[in-house]
């Protein structure tokens, strides 16, 4: 089975996007992936444009200087980088189209993000160009929670319902991590007391015969709440990751980012969000 091999992470240099490079450095280190840290910088040439039009060369190479020493100052912050594969990747554009337009020309393997309150996604979605590429682009995305610490990842769940929507390649990013790290699967549904088992849901027994080498397990989980359900599910069973599907019968802007769903896990999960597209 093929391994993750490039892992992408945008980066500001504040703490949270720090907690999303040393959740990388994790992945990196148990899967021998290389990171890519991006920092994309929009507006630096035109701050220094004077009022004749020239551009002052001395004040934008000091700008470079900055994100330069911006860049070493993390990696000092950040003994987990000494022992990965990492490179620096300072970018004039938009956030979202170079993020993008990296994963698609670089074929990143897996995109790590800080959620920050799910700002990031939406600035992620903020242009017309980046909603369409992000609907032709599958790379997985995982969302590490505002002030998540890095942890063992020692079970990783998967949240399935009767519309949840299983691609056989979607799903091939949850066995290289779940086998790099070792990691148990559980394939958990929250639903009432009159919804269909875990075990006889379509989905279900699709993860189950696609990751059937990793033996899942099933799991119901009772609650008139799906969201708050998964919360309480995740807190009481020692979940490192919870992994989310897209749902049938939506576009996929709508599948992925305005889902009550997603919305509600990103905004209180308090552990990374493998987002599946």
């Amino acid at each position: 089975m093929n391994t993750i091999k490039k892992i992408l992470i945008p980066i500001d240099f504040n703490d949270s996007s720090k907690e999303a490079v040393k959740y990388g450095a994790a992945i990196a280190k148990a899967s021998g992936a290389s990171l890519y840290l991006l920092h994309a910088y929009s507006n630096m040439i035109e701050s220094f444009v004077e009022a004749d039009g020239s551009v002052n060369k001395q004040a934008f190479r000091n700008g470079l200087y900055t994100i330069k020493k911006e860049y070493n100052n993390m990696v000092e912050a950040i003994p987990e980088l000494d022992e990965v594969t990492h490179h620096q990747l300072p970018i004039r554009g938009v956030s979202a189209d170079v993020m993008i337009t990296i994963i698609q020309e670089m074929k990143m393997d897996l995109l790590v993000m800080a959620s920050r309150r799910f700002s990031g996604l939406q600035e992620l979605m903020g242009t017309k160009r980046a909603r369409t590429l992000l609907e032709n682009t599958k790379v997985p995305l995982l969302l590490i929670p505002n002030g998540g610490k890095v942890k063992p990842v020692r079970k990783i769940a998967i949240a399935i319902d009767e519309e949840t929507e299983v691609d056989k390649e979607v799903l091939e990013v949850l066995p290289k991590l779940a086998e790099s790290f070792d990691a148990k699967l559980e394939i958990v549904n929250v639903h009432s007391y009159k919804g269909k088992p875990t075990k006889y849901i379509p989905a279900a027994l699709s993860v189950e015969e696609l990751l059937e080498d990793l033996q899942p397990d099933f799991f119901d989980y009772y609650h008139k709440s799906t969201e708050k359900g998964l919360t309480e599910y995740v807190k009481g069973n020692n979940v490192d990751i919870v992994t989310l599907f897209p749902r049938k019968k939506r576009s996929m802007i709508q599948k992925l980012f305005q889902e009550s769903l997603t919305a509600e896990m990103v905004n209180k999960m308090e552990v990374p969000l493998l987002i599946l597209r």
